[in-house]
């Protein structure tokens, strides 16, 4: 019976944070900042490049938002989807780094809290950038320490430093982040 849980244990928990993520994620409108969303990915690339040069955002998301949301023709949900999406990968995120840094159990219980935190599935029921962000941000950290724990660390490093170069091409609050990685590379590397 222990088995059996062990394996279904993660995709519950990605199930459980997909339901509440998708739970009436259609039921209110735009509110201001959706509505620019909504505006800027129903254009063309070159128009989405217009858009951006003369706003303060970068331009993964609204490009991943334009391919993604195509086929529910830029609705509402449609729109919405592209959070839920990364919403749910950003608590798949979250197991590895648990699982990675202290057992697997640890990661589970880890991803069961992020899944079903009220912050978290408000965003991801959000038409912005901020659960693509968090994605690429734990991606950055799960190579980080992938990188520092393994022998196969170039590849790790490549993986890091494009998860967050793609965070701060999501968000450039992301940032902020680099001198963290920076100083936890300092403090936490391995002699050679």
């Amino acid at each position: 019976m222990r088995v059996y849980w062990q394996k279904i244990a993660l995709p519950a928990i990605l199930g459980l944070a997909a339901i509440l993520r998708l739970w009436q994620i259609g039921l209110r409108d735009f509110w201001y900042d959706e509505a620019y969303t909504g505006v800027v990915v129903r254009q063309s690339f070159a128009g989405i490049v217009q858009e951006l040069v003369q706003d303060v955002h970068p331009p993964v998301y609204f490009f991943v938002t334009h391919v993604l949301a195509w086929p529910w023709q830029y609705s509402v949900i449609g729109i919405r989807l592209v959070s839920v999406l990364f919403g749910v990968l950003a608590v798949l995120m979250t197991y590895l780094i648990g699982k990675e840094l202290f057992s697997r159990r640890a990661g589970l219980f880890a991803a069961f809290f992020a899944g079903i935190m009220p912050f978290t599935i408000q965003f991801s029921q959000e038409a912005r950038m901020y659960t693509m962000a968090a994605f690429f941000l734990l991606s950055a950290t799960y190579c980080f320490i992938r990188a520092l724990r393994t022998e196969e660390r170039w590849r790790w490093h490549v993986l890091w430093g494009l998860s967050l170069g793609l965070a701060c091409l999501t968000h450039y609050l992301s940032a902020l982040f680099l001198p963290l990685f920076a100083l936890g590379w300092f403090l936490l590397q391995p002699s050679l």
